[in-house]
């Protein structure tokens, strides 16, 4: 598809790794501040300053437990798309985008932690003719997993693309899914 279709959707991963900019060309440092002026994706592109360097001028809150573990899961399009099932070969099994749902069955999780929480967009770049029936299925299942393991599992209602980054930014026990975003959050997280 068209980047001027996909590319309506704020990314923020694909803006700091360049592919935004490669597929919507020299002026979508315009295009992302016309949509999403007081966005982390404008003011790194405005500014040209390290992305993990405004992510930590913005993350002074968020008041998070040691008990509770932030899970990221990347889900929509990555799940739902024929192009990502058909040619990515993505599904339950996993693919570059998410891990399959037997990584969450053996993933080692420290004692301590009682509670988690799973941050994920089943919405993400939604097209209704393919719907988001595998992601909520995914997620579901991710989220059942982790009960038979028992944890008390809630699923954290997404404000914005940025607040769900900040919000795992600051998290005080994070398990990044697979995908930009993930890894993007985690080098920030390095950093701290």
């Amino acid at each position: 598809m068209h980047c001027e279709t996909q590319c309506n959707i704020y990314r923020l991963a694909d803006i700091v790794s360049g592919y935004f900019s490669r597929h919507y060309g020299k002026n979508s440092t315009t295009f992302v501040c016309g949509k999403w002026p007081r966005s982390i994706g404008c003011e790194y592109l405005k500014t040209k300053k390290n992305v993990c360097d405004i992510i930590k001028k913005r993350s002074n809150y968020y008041n998070q437990t040691k008990d509770k573990l932030v899970v990221h899961l990347r889900l929509g399009d990555v799940l739902d798309w024929p192009y990502y099932i058909h040619k990515r070969k993505c599904s339950e099994k996993g693919c570059y985008y998410i891990h399959p749902i037997s990584f969450y069955q053996q993933v080692n999780i420290s004692k301590y932690i009682k509670n988690i929480e799973i941050i994920s967009n089943p919405y993400y770049r939604y097209i209704p003719f393919y719907g988001s029936y595998k992601s909520i299925m995914y997620r579901d299942q991710v989220k059942k997993v982790f009960e038979k393991r028992g944890y008390n599992v809630t699923y954290r209602k997404s404000l914005s693309v940025d607040d769900d980054f900040l919000y795992m930014y600051n998290s005080i026990n994070f398990l990044p899914g697979k995908g930009g975003f993930s890894n993007l959050v985690t080098r920030c997280k390095k950093l701290l």
